[in-house]
């Protein structure tokens, strides 16, 4: 995966984060969190 697609990942998912904002805060950041485990895994394999 390169740089550019892991910054335009984490814009879109500041985005989805606003827009969802009044729904359920810790749901988000849980899923935030399983989605920087993965792209770790991705990045590390």
């Amino acid at each position: 995966m390169k740089l550019e697609q892991i910054s335009l990942f984490s814009d879109v998912t500041l985005l989805m984060h606003f827009l969802c904002w009044p729904d359920s805060v810790d749901r988000m950041h849980n899923q935030k969190e399983k989605e920087l485990e993965a792209l770790t895994e991705m990045l590390a394999a």
